[in-house]
This record gives C-alpha cells, sequence and structure tokens, in this order.
C-alpha cells in the first residue's frame, strides 16, 4: 500500500490545564483509497523519525495476526480458569507453542508461505501418523494433507498475484511510480 502522509507536534494539556506532554500527530491517508484515513498519536521522543514512527504505526497489524492466530490455531481462547497465575501459564504456554510453529514455519518454509495455520494442520497430521499403526493409511493422510497446503498455498500465491498487479496498474493510472516512493523496511531483529 502506498500512503500519504503529515506529521506535527502537538501538545496536550495536564491536570492544570497547563501545557503537557509534547506528542507526535501522524495523518497517514491511503493513496488508493482516499476515504481511508488513519490518526495516530505517539510519545516518542522528538527526535524520533517518521519513517520509524510510520514502522511502528502500521506494524499493528502483524501483532493483532499473532493475537488471531494464538487464539484459533494455539488454543489461547480455549482457557476457562479463574485464577491470574493460571491465566498466565496458559500465555506461557501459547506463547511458546507459537514460538515453535513460527520457528518451524521460518526452517520449512523456504521461498514457500506457510501460514501458521497450514504449519498447525501439518504438524496435526504428521503426529497422527506417528500413533497410526496402520502405514499405508498414516502415509495417505501425510499426502491429503500435502495435497491441501499446496493447493491452499498455490491459491494464495495466484490472488496475491492477481492483487498485485491491480495495485500496479491502479497506481500507474495515479502517475505514481513505485520506484520512486521512500519505503520503511523492517530490520532483522
Amino acid at each position: 500500500m502506498i500512503w500519504e502522509y503529515k506529521h506535527t507536534f502537538i501538545t496536550v494539556k495536564n491536570e492544570t490545564d497547563l501545557p503537557g506532554e509534547r506528542l507526535h500527530l501522524i495523518i497517514a491517508r491511503n493513496v488508493l483509497d482516499p476515504d481511508d484515513i488513519k490518526f495516530f498519536v505517539s510519545n516518542a521522543p522528538p527526535a524520533t523519525g517518521i519513517g520509524t514512527l510510520l514502522l511502528v504505526a502500521f506494524s499493528r497489524w502483524r501483532v493483532e495476526r499473532c493475537f488471531e492466530d494464538d487464539k484459533c490455531e494455539i488454543g489461547l481462547d480455549q482457557y476457562e480458569g479463574r485464577r491470574y497465575l493460571g491465566l498466565k501459564r496458559r500465555l506461557v504456554l501459547s506463547a511458546v507453542s507459537y514460538l515453535f510453529l513460527a520457528k518451524v514455519r521460518q526452517k520449512w518454509g523456504g521461498n514457500r508461505e506457510l501460514t501458521v495455520c497450514q504449519l498447525h494442520t501439518a504438524t496435526v497430521a504428521l503426529i497422527r501418523s506417528w500413533w497410526d499403526n496402520n502405514q499405508p493409511a498414516s502415509d495417505r493422510l501425510l499426502e491429503k494433507t500435502a495435497a491441501k497446503i499446496t493447493y491452499q498455498q498455490q491459491r494464495n500465491a495466484q490472488a496475491r498475484n492477481c492483487h498485485t498487479k491491480t495495485t500496479k496498474r491502479r497506481l500507474h493510472e495515479l502517475g505514481i511510480r513505485l520506484t520512486d516512493v521512500p519505503r520503511c523496511s523492517w530490520g532483522r531483529t
């Protein structure tokens, strides 16, 4: 996506109605959908660059995606206890499970983009095949799971290519060249 932005500082009043904390205000508008406007407020130090602020502001989707995967695939939402200690244990167990799946995805993924859901499906099939005494049945289960994941990846790649072509065409119609647009890039951690 291509976003236009405006950046300024605002000063909010404190409890005594005097000037208080100085904050960054960023207003971003999607070039392809001018009605899509986002507002971000940050208490980062004044010397913080706009690229860093935008990178953090737009990283929200990745964080939300992690929680969604954690709830759907790992079982974070299935906790029914009543004590805080039990909740903390469930959060730690979910986080470690998600980290395991993310590391395996990174190791097995290569150029392919395995989703956590697809990796979860593969892991469940693999574990089931270990306990199945019928070797032909477990082989069929693994082959069926691999075919399902391959189909999903091909479908996702086709949709991504179609979306990319449409976006590039619309940007070209607006006179925007992608080579001239500054980028916020994710650093390695």
